[in-house]
């Protein structure tokens, strides 16, 4: 499971009262992936925030008919939303990448 970010309209930084909310500014492309086959089961567009993640991965388990080992990034909302759309039944993990110089 990864995000992909992009915006409609304007970025984030850009928006003024006017504006609509949730219609225009950064938005975010969650997707879950079968790396083994490179099929997508499911994916959704919101804003990163718990409840477009809890629904992403309810979305996902309604999807899936076995139990399936879950990755993802470092974003801290799927920890509660995989545990209370796969309970003891799915394995869970989080990728964090660390990036450094070499010299």
């Amino acid at each position: 499971m990864d995000e992909i970010w992009t915006f409609v309209a304007k970025k984030e930084k850009r928006i003024r009262v006017h504006d609509i909310p949730g219609e225009v500014g950064d938005l975010y492309v969650f997707v879950a992936m079968d790396s083994g086959i490179r099929l997508v089961p499911v994916f959704w567009v919101g804003k990163q925030n718990p409840g477009v993640a809890w629904h992403f991965v309810q979305d996902l388990k309604w999807r899936l008919a076995n139990r399936v080992h879950q990755t993802s990034d470092g974003f801290r909302p799927y920890i509660n939303a995989v545990a209370d759309a796969f309970g003891i039944d799915g394995d869970y993990a989080m990728l964090i990448k660390t990036y450094s110089e070499t010299g």
